[in-house]
């Protein structure tokens, strides 16, 4: 029956989550039936609905489905349980970075409402249409924690940030890997920050529990930042070093600064987008959708 319901594509998304469950888990719990069932479940879940435009709260429901059953949890740390089904692994992992996205983006809005939220809302959008953005995790403080889990689940998960550091009330940093390199990019108006190489010691590290804010925002192993404070006036499109601020605080090899510290409201390919293209996405100009 599951391998069935995996092909069968006639089921809208909420009818399959409820008639899986009741099929394939112990009533009352987290467990599935058949323990050697857990590559069928989740492939009758992810895989018909992999080309379909799911709401995001249902998306976020089978997703919250999955990661709390025994035996497969969250693919991002837990590869191990998915090894047997790598397309679900696929999709889940891009669902869930689009859900990190979303936690960081919809979490920071609600919980420090900005009218200039709007124009860094779309730029990381676009971004993550276009498939610049391979991975994406979240570092919440209690606030947003509270707010998370109210609107994605009590099984969602993101990082938090330690004690101390001078986290503002509502703070939050959205880790994203483009390219090669990992982009940790700060609410309100913290400094957007590029580390060149991921598997460099030094860049954060993906998927853990807890975070230095100090060393997100100001640590010794980060790069010179460029801001990325709002849309009140347009910035070079070149990429150009800030030669000033150079002097200033040389940068350290494998990271990066731009001149910039705007996003401009309507062409969210701009300098940020080029320093992507010139120095850690190493390719030629990526096509922006509208």
């Amino acid at each position: 029956v599951l391998e069935r319901a995996a092909e069968d594509r006639r089921l809208q998304p909420r009818e399959r989550l409820e008639f899986i469950e009741t099929i394939a888990i112990r009533s009352g719990t987290r467990r599935l039936s058949f323990v050697t069932h857990k590559g069928l479940v989740a492939n009758a879940l992810l895989l018909p609905n992999r080309d379909r435009a799911l709401e995001h709260a249902m998306k976020d429901q089978i997703l919250n489905f999955l990661i709390s059953l025994d035996g497969l949890g969250d693919p991002r740390t837990r590869s191990g349980n998915w090894v047997n089904m790598p397309e679900a692994r696929d999709v889940a992992v891009l669902s869930l970075t689009e859900q990190a996205l979303r936690q960081f983006l919809d979490v920071v809005e609600a919980v420090n409402p900005n009218e200039n939220w709007m124009y860094r809302r779309r730029f990381w959008e676009t971004m993550y249409i276009n498939g610049i953005i391979a991975e994406a995790w979240v570092v919440l403080d209690t606030e947003g924690v509270s707010e998370a889990r109210r609107r994605f689940g009590k099984n969602t998960r993101f990082g938090r940030f330690m004690s101390g550091g001078g986290v503002q009330a509502g703070h939050a940093v959205l880790l994203l890997k483009i390219g090669r390199g990992v982009c940790a990019e700060w609410s309100f108006n913290g400094k957007c920050r590029f580390w060149e190489d991921a598997e460099k010691t030094g860049a954060p590290e993906f998927y853990k529990d807890q975070y230095d804010a100090d060393f997100l925002r100001t640590g010794h192993r980060r790069d010179h930042p460029f801001s990325s404070h709002g849309p009140q006036r347009l910035a070079a499109q070149d990429g150009t070093p800030d030669h000033e601020d150079d002097r200033r605080a040389p940068l350290r090899p494998g990271l990066h600064a731009v001149k910039t510290s705007y996003i401009h409201e309507t062409r969210p390919d701009g300098v940020l987008l080029t320093l992507l293209r010139r120095r850690i996405l190493r390719s030629e100009p990526v096509p922006v959708k509208d």
